[in-house]
């Protein structure tokens, strides 16, 4: 279009505004010709101020498109929000240069400066907060609030991100939700992951199907998979294990298959309720250790035949993990006879079980390691 001077957009618009009956003697109607445009210039007469095409409603500010409707059913506002390329429908955007590479990508919202300003074919994302959702390109079905929330996702789904830097890392990981600043932050591939809390999940690179549950819960596991941790600092110490429960303990690094539930020197009682009064049959005693572990323990027997005696040695395993110097040992006479016992001595580091019978009839001795 060929550019009017200063005067002759003046001389077009007197007459309108001088013979323009408007229909509230506040109105002023300007009529650009077709294809022109309204423009309001700066006083040196270089720079367009304010600008609305005539054929699109477009506005301008300072010279850079600031208002447009480019797509279907979609509105932009905000210098360079928005692309003049875009085919899709149903977007939003608030924000400087947000959502601005979009090709047909559909029914996405974005508010703050470049949030999800790489996407291009991606559907159905929102995000609110600077540099939300800002490297996305065809990932889709994400929720990021906050500034930089998810900022890293490319091509990652329906991930849920809410709190300044949460899930920041993600790269394709789908599938996880993080509340709360720095939640699941380092996290590039892992998905299946719940994180509500501060710092929460927070070391977790590409371990899975992980929930914590608490300020700093499970934040130092890396690649561990399938952990529960409830509570402050709940399985915080855990890195690489998996199949974990912590209800108020921290845990340690490494280990796998443990439900730990309260902290030594912190929770000094325990209650549960309907065990007391509570008859069964079967099964066995339960111990517990100086450390609040639960256990059935190791049972040996040893049966001893008639005018001899024996000695059955604890397994390596019960021997090591039960049958500590400093843990009580117990002996049981299953079947005796007169003169008949058994008894427990210690031998090169292990418990054994010693049985003796009468001489006619034979003995059995159970010992239980704990």
């Amino acid at each position: 279009m060929k550019r009017r001077t200063r005067s002759q957009r003046l001389l077009a618009v007197v007459p309108v505004l001088v013979f323009a009956a408007p229909s509230r003697a506040s109105d002023v109607t300007v009529t650009p010709a077709a294809g022109d445009a309204f423009v309001v210039e700066d006083h040196t007469s270089t720079t367009d101020r304010f600008r609305v095409d005539e054929p699109t409603g477009n506005i301008s500010r300072n010279g850079a498109l600031f208002v447009h409707t480019t797509g279907t059913d979609s509105t932009f506002v905000g210098a360079g929000a928005g692309s003049l390329g875009s085919t899709g429908s149903g977007n939003s955007a608030f924000g400087h240069e947000a959502f601005s590479s979009n090709t047909t990508g559909s029914n996405n919202s974005a508010f703050g400066y470049q949030a999800l300003s790489s996407n291009t074919t991606g559907l159905e994302n929102s995000a609110f907060g600077r540099l939300a959702l800002s490297s996305n390109t065809t990932g889709g079905n994400n929720s990021a609030f906050g500034s930089s929330a998810l900022y890293s996702n490319t091509t990652g789904v329906e991930n849920a991100a809410f709190g300044r830097l949460a899930l920041v890392n993600n790269l394709m990981g789908s599938f996880n939700a993080a509340f709360g600043s720095g939640a699941l932050q380092v996290s590039s591939s892992g998905f299946s992951n719940s994180a509500f809390g501060r710092f929460s999940l927070f070391s977790t690179t590409s371990g899975h199907s992980n929930t914590g549950l608490g300020v700093r819960a499970l934040r130092d596991n890396t690649t561990g998979y399938e952990n529960v941790a409830v509570g402050l600092d709940a399985g915080r110490n855990q890195t690489t294990g998996s199949h974990n429960i912590y209800l108020a303990n921290l845990g340690v690094a490494g280990e796998s298959g443990q439900i730990k539930i309260g902290t030594v020197g912190t929770h000094t009682a325990a209650f549960m309720a309907g065990i007391s009064g509570n008859t069964t049959t079967g099964g066995e005693p339960v111990f517990v250790t100086g450390v609040g572990e639960l256990g059935t323990q190791g049972t040996t027997l040893a049966t001893i035949g008639p005018n001899s005696s024996s000695t059955e040695q604890c397994s390596a395993a019960e021997s090591h993990y039960y049958c500590g110097l400093a843990e009580v040992k117990m002996n049981t006479m299953v079947s005796s006879g007169a003169n008949s016992w058994c008894k427990v001595k210690e031998a090169a580091g292990q418990w054994q079980v010693c049985a003796r019978s009468n001489g006619t009839t034979a003995v059995t001795c159970e010992m239980r390691c704990f």
